[in-house]
């Protein structure tokens, strides 16, 4: 995002930053119009994701030279006055691939890894050019089909006929293209792209506020954003606590963890999405995480066994796991023979799994839910359990009871 003679001009990283965060599209339009500084920002991880992207382009055009292509290679980075033109002068002249390819027009611009030549004619003669791009996502995201459409635009006004089929190559896939029908995803691009012009059009009047979102991981922005939702208290910051159950608490006042944590039980309102049961969870979990706050250490509350949950089953079947603390945590429980194990089992009709002294029930019953991070659910493989599930059976045996969770994990 850059601004040219009074205009900011859009890149595809501009449409795809602001399809995952409009706080991100606010943010830097700030920086293109002189009043925020850019972050000073440095991912190693990032840095290295950079070069295998570079190195499995690379990668694919040598793959392409070994099957007789003449690669044009479109010099220098930034998207230039002369870049541009030594592109459209490549494409008339018809190469057959170009790289680096400077695509411009209006306000948006960018560089297509590959541009390839096929027999559909076009302004330039009886070819034009279809787009090819390379990632390191074996599957590929919504993001990535919106800058090859954005490619494809561009292409539609420099050649005059819209490509037909969009490509990515992804590793591991012996350079076969994965094929996308512009068409299919026109109208959701052209959507998108309108959103973008009339989110930078706003300008810094826009009001926006940096929600946690996936992008956040990768984003150049994220201590500035983490910092706020700090300063701010945000309920985002209340472990495990969902969407939904955000936007409900601030629609009825409550909008800081501190204020969850004060909040009376039973709740003072109706939630319109969710349940009751929902919410006081996560006050609950709050209130811990507030005294752990306030005190400076780990704070942690004991939950009760409830009957037709997990927990319950795991406790009915306790006479029938024998656990040795000192292999538990590395290699599993250390089962008895599974005859033996079976005329202890309080409930007969459960079935036991039994390879390599490890014996589990391959069949739970009465369990309404099972919580994805506590266990796995390929119980055909005995010898793979997970360790959460090895450490919730630990925690029965032991005292029957199941940490809610630590105070101090999200506020540190």
């Amino acid at each position: 995002m850059k601004r040219l003679n009074g205009t900011i001009h859009l890149s595809t990283s501009d449409i795809v930053g602001h399809l995952n965060c409009n706080h991100l599209s606010a943010l830097d339009v700030r920086v293109a119009s002189g009043l925020l500084a850019k972050p000073d920002h440095y991912d190693p991880l990032l840095e290295i994701l950079r070069e295998r992207g570079y190195r499995h382009e690379q990668a694919y055009i040598e793959h392409l030279e070994a099957r007789g292509y003449k690669i044009t290679v479109i010099e220098g980075f930034d998207i230039t006055e002369e870049a541009v033109e030594a592109t459209i002068e490549a494409m008339r002249k018809g190469k057959a691939i170009i790289t680096q390819g400077a695509l411009r027009y209006n306000r948006w611009s960018g560089r297509a890894d590959i541009l390839k030549r096929v027999e559909i004619p076009s302004d330039f003669g009886d070819w034009s050019y279809e787009v090819i791009d390379t990632k390191l996502a074996r599957e590929t995201k919504g993001g990535t089909i919106l800058q090859l459409c954005l490619y494809a635009d561009l292409l539609t006004d420099m050649q005059g006929v819209a490509p037909d089929h969009v490509y990515v190559v992804a590793p591991w896939s012996d350079y076969e293209p994965q094929v996308f029908r512009v068409a299919d995803y026109a109208a959701y691009f052209r959507r998108v792209k309108t959103a973008a012009e009339v989110a930078v059009d706003q300008g810094s009047d826009s009001i926006t506020y940096p929600e946690p979102k996936d992008h956040c991981t990768i984003c150049r922005w994220r201590n500035q954003c983490d910092q706020r939702r700090r300063d701010d208290d945000h309920l985002c910051l209340v472990a495990n606590i969902t969407k939904n159950q955000i936007c409900e608490l601030q629609a009825n006042g409550i909008a800081t963890t501190q204020a969850l944590a004060d909040m009376p039980i039973p709740i003072p309102f109706v939630p319109r999405k969710g349940s009751p049961v929902s919410i006081e969870k996560a006050k609950a979990q709050a209130s811990i995480q507030v005294q752990a706050r306030e005190a400076g250490e780990l704070r942690y509350e004991l939950l009760d066994v409830v009957q037709e949950t997990v927990l319950a089953v795991f406790e009915e079947l306790r006479p029938c796991i024998r656990s040795d603390h000192r292999h538990s945590r590395a290699h599993g429980f250390q089962g008895q023979p599974a005859q033996a194990l079976r005329n202890r089992c309080p409930q007969p009709d459960i079935e036991l799994l039994e390879g390599k002294g490890h014996v589990l029930p391959a069949r739970i019953p009465k369990v309404l839910h099972v919580p994805r991070q506590i266990m796995r659910s390929d119980f055909t493989e005995p010898n793979r359990v997970h360790i959460g599930l090895v450490l919730l059976l630990e925690s029965v045996n032991r005292s029957h009871r199941l940490p809610r969770s630590f105070g101090g994990v999200s506020v540190n």
